[in-house]
């Protein structure tokens, strides 16, 4: 799945495919490598994340890996995956800070 498609987005997509069938493998191939977009579409189902430049070798072992094991982690995925989690864990740390007055 792209994420740009001419009919519908690949955030909608994925959303639709994943409400009618739960156990379809969904791989993300698209040129966008943004860290947001890795993560919403890794929360929203997809079972693996792939740029159009990953090497043939790689979306085979993707491919096998998502058949056998539900999902293929990449290094793209790991720093987005990673990066989203440290939002989260630093947030309430910062909302949370005291506040201090300065004269």
């Amino acid at each position: 799945m792209d994420l740009r498609m001419p009919e519908i987005d690949g955030i909608n997509g994925l959303e639709m495919i994943r409400k009618e069938y739960e156990d379809i493998k969904i791989i993300v191939l698209t040129m966008y490598d943004d860290q947001q977009m890795i993560s919403k579409m890794m929360e929203i189902g997809a079972n693996a994340y792939l740029t159009k430049t990953t090497d043939p070798d790689e979306i085979y072992r993707a491919i096998l890996t998502c058949v056998n094991d539900d999902f293929y982690f990449n290094d793209l995925v790991n720093k987005a995956v990673m990066g989203k989690l440290m939002q989260k864990k630093c947030a309430p740390a910062i909302q949370q800070a005291p506040a201090f007055d300065f004269y």
